[in-house]
């Protein structure tokens, strides 16, 4: 449920930090469980964490990336199972249905053709389970599960046709994969589009240039039998400038979190996205409007409540704070569950708790000094 935060314009980190009132670098506190480590100045990026019978986290690792899960709910993990059968792959994205993950990645053919591949396996047996398929000319990708159903959201440019593309398979759909069902969403295939499954089946957001679109679709059957029923989309704001959407289901509930006027807002439907209700604020940065702004890295909702992660600050050199934030009551009171300096944090709700893991990778770079490069994972109790 991760989405890459935006880094609105340029503000010194002295200033974002006092505005954030947070560190700028991420550090490791006691209950904090180390996912990865990496040398200073090399990419270490945190890609998703998803949750169904256990709790997965993928990442990248200099030009390759990998799955973790925990199956006793974060206390330990796994070692880590290379995506792409340990061959280069960047930008993974993660969800988790049951014992069974899939995880998408992309790469580029020798050619410089973008190619995204799902890895799929059985936490309880995974060399056992292991299999992947391939989504041709795909340079971004989101994926969501259901009932053994995965649904991929991806831009697409293959030279002829450009575009915001969704795609409903068979979870262990063989390679070259034929899907149930395939459908352009739009022609704007600027920023990635965002998939969650629902109790009936799947809901898309993405930005269609302006506002932002919303489009619900129906599932039935398995394996070869699977149906596809798309509603008509739902435009909130239209015409107006929006940013950085991210999405989560809920039964028949949809919750949309985006950005609007650097700051991060959100809306609730009750009806599978048909109709939202009105604005909530998650996170403002008032004392900065010009240059420091706040952008939602995730979003997760679980049985009426509601789990936010925001990135704040900016500039160059960045200053970045990341926080938790949660709701129970749609958003009336906000409850903090972590904040750290560094550069992503992403939740899902679980049972009585909030898994969530963040990363240090926006200070990469050597012009930002020797700050530790590393992922770290938390649970939060919460009420």
């Amino acid at each position: 449920m991760k989405r890459s935060p935006v880094l609105l314009g340029f503000v010194s980190a002295a200033l974002a930090a006092s505005v954030l009132g947070v560190s700028s670098a991420a550090a490791g506190e006691p209950g904090d469980v180390v996912i990865a480590t990496q040398a200073l100045h090399k990419t270490l990026a945190l890609g998703d964490v998803a949750a169904g019978n256990s709790i997965g986290i993928v990442y990248q690792k200099s030009n390759h990336s990998y799955l973790r899960w925990s199956m006793d709910e974060g206390a330990t993990f796994s070692p880590e199972w290379p995506l792409r059968g340990g061959s280069p792959t960047k930008s993974p994205r993660l969800a988790s249905c049951g014992n069974w993950m899939w995880a998408t990645s992309l790469w580029r053919t020798t050619s410089g053709v973008s190619r995204a591949l799902v890895d799929y396996l059985d936490v309880t047996s995974p060399e056992a389970t292991a299999g992947r398929f391939r989504i041709p000319d795909a340079f971004r990708a989101d994926i969501a599960c259901r009932d053994g159903v995965v649904a991929v959201a991806y831009s697409v440019s293959n030279g002829t046709s450009d575009g915001t593309m969704f795609t409903v398979m068979d979870g262990q759909c063989s390679d070259p994969c034929t899907p149930a069902f395939t459908t352009m969403l739009s022609t704007n295939a600027d920023e990635g589009p965002q998939v969650a499954a629902v109790d009936d089946g799947f809901v898309v957001t993405w930005l269609p240039g302006q506002g932002l679109a919303v489009q619900h679709f129906a599932v039935a059957g398995s394996g070869a039998g699977i149906s596809v029923t798309p509603d008509a989309p739902t435009t909130i704001l239209p015409g107006i400038n929006l940013w950085s959407p991210v999405i989560a289901g809920d039964g028949s509930r949809v919750v949309v979190v985006y950005v609007r006027r650097n700051d991060t807002h959100m809306r609730i439907s009750e009806d599978y996205g048909h109709t939202f209700g009105p604005r909530i604020i998650v996170k403002s940065i008032a004392n900065d409007s010009c240059c420091a702004g706040s952008s939602p890295d995730s979003v997760d909702a679980r049985n009426g409540r509601i789990l936010v992660e925001v990135t704040m600050g900016g500039g160059d050199p960045p200053a970045i704070g990341m926080t938790g934030r949660f709701t129970k009551n749609d958003g009336a009171t906000w409850k903090t569950t972590t904040r750290h300096g560094g550069g992503t944090q992403i939740g899902v709700l679980r049972a009585g708790f909030a898994a969530e893991a963040w990363d240090a990778h926006h200070y990469s770079s050597s012009v930002y000094g020797n700050v530790p490069q590393r992922i770290d994972f938390r649970t939060t109790s919460l009420p």
